[in-house]
């Protein structure tokens, strides 16, 4: 006796039907409720080759959060490699914030080595754990042993060279009001810490959220603006 076909009109950005099998994609359907009936299923945004994505109403807190659902033949180190995806994020806002305030990056790598791109990472940060400064075969080029620049100080952009030149004397020679000494302090103490070699020594967004220059500064400036009438701000 044959085994039966299943026939079925391909829809396109929808997951093959086949793949929900032992070894594939978890059958889950709208109203569907997940980890202990904490995550309801309302909307379905998509799929990928290695998991299917759900909206969901969180019951604990009352808000929607993104559900991904693995198939079983998925890599099991995936939420690892997430979570350290997150602290790279999180260094990529330090980049973000220093952007906004210089209009120039951070890191100047557009068509740099990779290995310049290191040599400016240590100028600002120090050298790296020893697991990864011991690997950096080329690092005499820029440093000795024990990280000391061979360059003229002319050619070494430390923190406070970037900021200076790069943040405060534009804006005095626009007629702008500079960042003041605590502010300052303040800015670069954070971005240092988010720019911290290793993801684990990083702080997380609340706490950013909660540092001496987001609350002193940062927030009280965008409350302003949101104080501010339109016709002031045209």
């Amino acid at each position: 006796m044959s085994t039966p076909t299943v026939r079925y009109k391909y829809i396109e950005e929808v997951e093959v039907l086949e793949d929900y099998r032992p070894g594939g994609y978890h059958p889950v359907q709208i109203n569907d409720t997940l980890r202990h009936d904490r995550y309801q299923i309302v909307h379905k945004p998509g799929h990928g080759t290695f998991s299917t994505a759900w909206l969901a109403l969180d019951r604990n807190s009352s808000t929607y959060v993104a559900v991904k659902v693995g198939a079983s033949y998925a890599d099991k180190n995936e939420v690892d490699i997430l979570s350290r995806l997150a602290m790279t994020d999180i260094w990529s806002l330090s980049c973000l914030i220093f952007e906004l305030f210089a209009h120039r990056s951070l890191i100047d790598g557009i068509i740099a080595p990779q290995d310049d791109i290191t040599a400016q990472q240590v100028h600002l940060q120090g050298i790296p754990p020893p697991e990864w400064w011991d690997k950096w075969d080329k690092r005499s080029k820029w440093f000795d042993n024990k990280g000391q620049a061979l360059s003229n100080e002319q050619d070494i952009w430390s923190w406070d060279r970037r900021f200076r030149q790069w943040i405060q004397e534009p804006r005095k020679s626009e007629g702008m009001e500079t960042i003041n000494s605590e502010e300052a302090a303040a800015l670069l103490d954070l971005l240092k810490r988010v720019l911290a070699w290793k993801p684990e020594n990083r702080p997380q967004a609340q706490q950013i959220l909660e540092s001496g220059w987001v609350k002193e500064w940062a927030l009280p400036a965008y409350n302003k603006t949101k104080r501010t009438p339109e016709v002031e701000r045209a």
